[in-house]
């Protein structure tokens, strides 16, 4: 009798295995997070990180840094907040983000002259639905 129990023990934990297996496959090949491309739209001032250009890619909750040509600590305290809502779907013209269409603009927390030595960096933010591993930027 011990010997049964064992063996279906056993039994039962190579079935969740395979269980456990089987749900993983299923949810790397359904995933549908957003990508969040985050690129400098404009420069006002003297940023000591942007120049003019460069992007931020955010896939799912990972910045992804073999796609993100900088990042600047200053910058993410604007983005990080707004990049939550914007990849759950929620309209950047009803976040006051924009006046029309689907990018949301968001500016740096940097004012710039007369305050700073800095400079104050307006991003535009898009978003990619659809599976986040198959898009390319």
């Amino acid at each position: 009798m011990l010997r049964q129990t064992a063996v279906s023990r056993c039994h039962t934990i190579w079935k969740l295995g395979q269980l456990k297996n089987y749900v993983i496959n299923i949810i790397k090949t359904n995933v549908t997070m957003s990508k969040i491309i985050i690129k400098v739209k404009e420069i006002r001032g003297n940023c000591v990180v942007f120049k003019g250009g460069e992007k931020i890619v955010i896939d799912g909750p990972e910045i992804d840094l073999n796609k993100t040509d900088k990042i600047c600590i200053h910058a993410l305290a604007s983005l990080l907040h707004y990049v939550v809502a914007l990849r759950e779907g929620i309209d950047p013209v009803k976040l006051g983000l924009a006046k029309k269409g689907d990018k949301a603009y968001i500016q740096c927390v940097d004012p710039g002259t007369p305050y700073t030595n800095g400079g104050t960096v307006i991003f535009e933010v898009s978003v990619q639905h659809g599976n986040s591993h198959s898009n390319e930027i």
